[in-house]
């Protein structure tokens, strides 16, 4: 496993924890939706194209924008945060994945994890 490899697998744990600890059955209604809809995961799904999950739970929030910001905070930025100990970046992120910019969006996350 190369150092990336297991920087992503470690992230995807903590993830997963935060998560279940902060909004237990979250996990497991995204998962479903996720995985019926992608084939993968909902955590997989963020670290591969943040702008589709985000997406998939404006869709759930049947296109409530400021609830689906808000889970998308709470779930998925707010933990990459903690991990890079970088409170500012959520905004921005948060921002990139709503237009679609993934490679930004991960180009951001690389650049704080450095």
């Amino acid at each position: 496993m190369s150092e990336e490899e297991a920087w992503i697998q470690n992230l995807k744990s903590y993830m997963h924890n935060h998560i279940l600890k902060r909004v237990p059955g979250m996990l497991n209604l995204l998962n479903i939706l996720s995985i019926s809809l992608t084939g993968m995961d909902c955590i997989t799904l963020f670290l591969t194209s943040p702008s589709k999950l985000y997406q998939l739970i404006l869709t759930h929030f049947k296109g409530d924008i400021t609830t689906t910001d808000y889970t998308f905070k709470i779930l998925f930025l707010n933990p990459i945060a903690e991990y890079l100990r970088n409170s500012n970046i959520v905004n921005e992120l948060l921002h990139l994945a709503k237009i679609g910019r993934d490679r930004e969006f991960f180009e951001l996350i690389k650049k704080y994890s450095q």
